[in-house]
């Protein structure tokens, strides 16, 4: 039957090479872009690590760095549902061939996103009394009061930077991130080296400890600004799927014709004009069911990885020093894999899904958690192997450095598991439309 000739097709138009180089030509760059932006984090904790003052020793330091991020995590995470759903939505949108939907959705995502970062934002004000109602050192506790005051001011230019990444690299154009994320991974060395030790400057010694939270917030605010100058104003790249009057020029015109160039010299007055009317009640309900549910489930994974912190708390300060150089050194490859496989497992299956082909999204899942076990494996035998000098790059404490060692394989157990987690949660059911699962 006609019915069935179609599914033989669909099913025949699965490619095994093709999928993986899919998956490579998007991967790479994706993985590069993440690991700048993990690695910025990490990098702020390395400095903080080899902090040698009369104030504090550098455990005590290590601590409070960590602990100012648990509770900035717990703070800012709730938004950042609103633009978790674009790599599903947006590879829908394109493999549909409904192309203005993915500006539709990138539009939706940024809108939610600031508003409901806002109020959010006020916790980073109360961490200190926080810390200390938890029962933290009030050393620690203190500094992490500073230290997170420090980073107000990223939040929100970071969570519409991921906005913008989602929404491009779901559409194939994922190396300007990774380019723009290399450039400020060494912006913000610089800004570390300058901001806490006094870089090259005679008779400046840096900010020290503070110093790490405000070259983080120059280095992810102006990574935010570059990347929209430069996709939005510079290269126009969002014109093919960028919502537009009815006269104006369908998703399936030539980017090169005179059409579009007109199109590329007004589109900030025609799409704030016009804006608002492709907004209707029936799609912002859509976005919210989709988003929504999300918020539990980052809630809830940023709980679990949490409340280790809190539960290690008790323990003192040295533990949660290691704690903190444990996440300093496998949250690079650790965030970057959960990042990235989330967001190619959330695209392609949202494009294969989008095309009617339910087999082709099938193994595609699990080309991808076959990948995740892969590479953790060859992690856990690099970090067995060369544990030491790996720690090191973390803190130069010996203390820190003997009580981080013996964690190590738990800490690597609990990676596997927590990335099965959240390449399912996150990816897979992102890319089905059923976050709700």
């Amino acid at each position: 039957t006609g019915s069935t000739s179609s599914l033989s097709s669909c099913r025949a138009a699965f490619s095994l090479r093709g999928e993986i180089g899919e998956m490579t030509h998007l991967g790479i760059p994706l993985a590069i872009s993440f690991f700048c932006r993990m690695g910025m984090a990490s990098m702020d904790s390395a400095f903080v690590g080899h902090i040698q003052d009369e104030l504090h020793k550098a455990e005590t330091y290590l601590a409070a760095a960590l602990l100012s991020d648990m509770i900035v995590n717990i703070c800012i995470t709730p938004p950042l549902a609103f633009n978790q759903v674009l790599n599903g939505l947006v590879g829908q949108a394109i493999g549909s061939g409904n192309h203005q939907m993915a500006g539709i959705w990138l539009q939706q995502s940024m809108f939610w996103l600031s508003l409901t970062m806002l109020p959010c934002l006020t916790g980073l004000y109360y961490v200190e009394p926080v810390l200390l109602a938890l029962g933290f050192p009030e050393a620690a506790s203190h500094l992490a009061g500073v230290y997170a005051k420090y980073n107000i001011i990223w939040p929100i230019p970071n969570g519409l930077y991921q906005c913008m990444r989602f929404y491009f690299q779901a559409q194939g154009l994922p190396r300007p991130a990774m380019y723009n994320g290399l450039l400020f991974l060494g912006v913000n060395a610089l800004l570390n080296w300058f901001l806490v030790f006094g870089g090259p400057v005679p008779h400046w010694k840096g900010y020290g400890f503070i110093g790490a939270a405000i070259s983080l917030s120059i280095s992810r605010t102006m990574q935010s600004v570059v990347y929209f100058c430069y996709m939005f104003l510079y290269r126009k790249h969002h014109l093919k799927t960028w919502p537009r009057n009815n006269n104006a020029l369908t998703s399936n015109e030539d980017s090169d014709s005179p059409a579009e160039s007109a199109t590329a010299t007004c589109w900030l007055s025609s799409c704030c004009s016009n804006i608002w009317k492709h907004h209707t009640k029936e799609r912002t309900i859509e976005f919210l069911k989709q988003s929504l549910p999300n918020v539990g489930t980052l809630l809830f994974s940023v709980a679990v990885s949490q409340a280790t912190t809190i539960l290690v708390g008790r323990l003192g300060e040295l533990s949660i020093a290691a704690s903190s150089a444990l996440s300093t050194v496998s949250m690079p490859w650790s965030g970057t894999l959960s990042a990235t496989l989330c967001a190619i497992s959330s695209v392609r299956i949202g494009y294969h899904l989008g095309k009617g082909n339910g087999q082709a999204a099938q193994k595609t899942t699990q080309l991808v958690l076959g990948l995740l076990t892969l590479v953790v494996a060859i992690m856990a035998i690099f970090f067995l192997s060369l544990q030491k000098y790996v720690l090191q790059v973390a803190t130069n404490d010996i203390d820190v450095l003997s009580m981080s060692g013996t964690l190590v394989v738990a800490m690597l157990v609990g990676t596997y598991l927590n990335l099965i987690v959240n390449t399912i949660t996150s990816g897979v059911f992102s890319g089905m439309g059923r976050p709700l699962i």
